[in-house]
């Protein structure tokens, strides 16, 4: 590949300085930390007790716009709570009826699209914001006959910081997705089969009440309203806050292990699992190194000469595992992308050092492409 930064390391060196190891060390700890944690494993749950609406999974890829505009990053001085797939948030206090609108609504990062929920209160009855077993956002709701669901037009992207919010106006659902009106709305026969238990964010609970389908990424803040915020389009907030309509609110800049409602309505979340906190000018950045690291691959599996199904074969794994990565849908680890490496014949040192300086991989991407046509 073309363009490798002069720290690559020649497989024909006999010896390596201590302090090049500790350089290469702390690269490969640091691009662990940004791809959301090495070995995740990239399943869902075996068993759903109460699995919500199949959603198509063939809608368009199209990029949804960044949530954080230009210079708006920096001025984000509060925190997000992070799930790792045994956190969630019991509001034992917060319980929805169906005696009037509604929204739900959440600026969220998923890590791991898997099939997950943000908040909801489902068992047969229930409402909630959840990633799909399609993969895309839904918003789904119980009408006392069976569950309607809006969902969103593109799929849910891992490191892809979104605001999103579902409403009922007391006839029909609606799912806005970056402040954008989702094409797939679902009209409702004005009723609402309430659920038995309150809502917990992170997670659904099951017919126990515990807590299943948690979620994996970063939660910065979620805001339950009493009316249908929002009818058409909208540029969404940068910060959520609470007004005269809002029925609970949870920012997470606390910090502790109390998730405080900050809306005065007293519905404090109980954090089960245990919090980690990260601040939420970070989020952002995830979505900016898988994008990195997804055009660096692609362009050295074009190099290669390869095909997805080839590159798959060589090694051992299923096609969907590369298309995924390929198409961001799923996210890999430090011993995935070495493995990767490794098939291609290149050298991982360059790809780490990448994802941790400034942003050249368009250009390396451009010089691969060519290269393969010659």
């Amino acid at each position: 590949m073309r363009g490798r930064p002069s720290a690559a390391i020649g497989q024909g060196e006999s010896e390596v300085s201590m302090n090049k190891a500790w350089i290469v060390g702390g690269v490969f700890f640091a691009v662990g930390m940004v791809l959301g944690g090495a070995l995740v494993l990239l399943r869902s749950p075996a068993h759903h007790p109460e699995p919500a609406p199949s959603l198509s999974a063939d809608a368009g890829s199209e990029r949804l716009p960044p949530l954080f505009g230009p210079g708006e990053v920096s001025r984000q001085a509060g925190h997000a709570l992070e799930f790792r797939g045994g956190q969630s948030v019991a509001i034992p206090t917060l319980r929805y009826r169906g005696d009037h609108p509604i929204t739900l609504e959440a600026r969220v990062v998923p890590t791991v699209v898997r099939y997950s929920t943000v908040i909801a209160n489902f068992q047969h009855s229930g409402l909630g914001l959840q990633i799909g077993q399609g993969g895309h956002w839904s918003f789904v709701f119980h009408d006392a006959r069976q569950y309607q669901a809006a969902a969103s037009d593109a799929p849910a992207l891992p490191g892809k910081p979104v605001h999103l919010a579902g409403c009922f106006d007391g006839s029909s659902i609606a799912l806005f997705v970056d402040g954008e009106l989702q094409s797939k709305t679902a009209e409702c026969n004005g009723r609402h089969r309430a659920s038995p238990f309150p809502l917990m964010i992170g997670a659904d609970p099951n017919s126990h009440g515990m807590p299943e389908k948690r979620f994996i990424g970063a939660i910065d803040d979620v805001r339950v309203s009493g009316v249908a915020r929002y009818t058409e389009a909208f540029r969404p907030p940068p910060v959520l806050e609470a007004d005269e309509h809002t029925l609970g609110l949870w920012d997470f800049d606390s910090r502790t292990e109390v998730a405080s409602d900050t809306s005065g309505n007293g519905h404090d979340g109980r954090i089960i699992g245990g919090g980690n906190y990260i601040a939420s000018w970070i989020l952002p950045v995830y979505f900016d190194r898988y994008e990195r690291l997804r055009r660096v691959l692609t362009a050295a599996r074009k190099t290669a000469g390869l095909s997805q199904e080839q590159l798959a074969e060589q090694m051992m794994r299923p096609h969907a595992f590369v298309a995924g990565y390929e198409a961001q849908t799923q996210t890999i680890g430090v011993v995935d992308l070495l493995h990767i490496c490794d098939v291609l014949g290149v050298n991982s040192e360059p790809i780490l050092w990448q994802l941790t300086g400034p942003d050249t991989t368009q250009r390396e991407e451009t010089s691969a492409g060519h290269e393969a046509e010659e």
